[in-house]
């Protein structure tokens, strides 16, 4: 078997969940074009790696949503504004203490096709089929939670570049200020070095 590391393929990973396999416990990768590969860390250590490689902390990730969707068991994580994870059972354990929760991007789900009572089948933008362990309520439950972040982080880069637009505004009108001071001194000089040819010139001073 061939394994990919998740953090290579970044950019078009819709999908992580937790497998066994004849080596141990390792995670398979659902791609936008629907091919599954694999990495042979654990769950936990793709989901690091993946956030990692954007430059980002799930420890801040999970301060932010505690405070803003007032979450504390398992928590949605973000790439993006656009590509935020949501946490969906999708194995049992085989031992304890093995994670069971695998994470999909909210914007790839797109129907929920059949249901069981604590399962569901759930249907991809790309075409592909995932099997989850969790309620039809459960995943439902867990898209909105998803959506608000999106919402969330939507708000807070709007935020962000109407404050750096803010900024640049005052910035320009203090320089505006500034270069205007600066050119009513220059006229006032230039004003006085006249008075002075003036003067001087009348008094036959060269």
């Amino acid at each position: 078997m061939d394994y990919i590391r998740v953090e290579h393929i970044r950019d078009d990973v819709i999908a992580i969940r937790p497998v066994y396999s004849d080596e141990g416990d390792v995670s398979e990768v659902i791609t936008r074009s629907g091919e599954v590969l694999t990495d042979r860390r654990q769950i936990r250590s793709v989901l690091k790696g993946l956030l990692h490689s954007y430059g980002l902390d799930i420890k801040y990730q999970h301060q932010l949503i505690k405070e803003r969707l007032q979450r504390k068991s398992v928590m949605p994580c973000f790439l993006s504004e656009e590509r935020v994870f949501i946490p969906l059972k999708m194995r049992k354990a085989a031992v304890p203490g093995d994670h069971v929760y695998g994470y999909l991007d909210v914007g790839s789900l797109k129907e929920i096709p059949s249901e069981g009572k604590n399962n569901c089948l759930l249907l991809l933008s790309n075409g592909a089929c995932l099997d989850v362990l969790s309620s039809k309520a459960t995943v439902l439950k867990a898209q909105d939670s998803g959506n608000k972040l999106k919402k969330i982080l939507n708000d807070k880069r709007r935020h962000g570049e109407n404050e750096h637009s803010r900024r640049l505004v005052e910035l320009s009108l203090k320089l505006g200020q500034t270069l205007s001071g600066i050119m009513e001194q220059m006229d006032r000089i230039e004003q006085g070095i006249s008075y002075v040819q003036e003067e001087m010139s009348r008094r036959g001073i060269r």
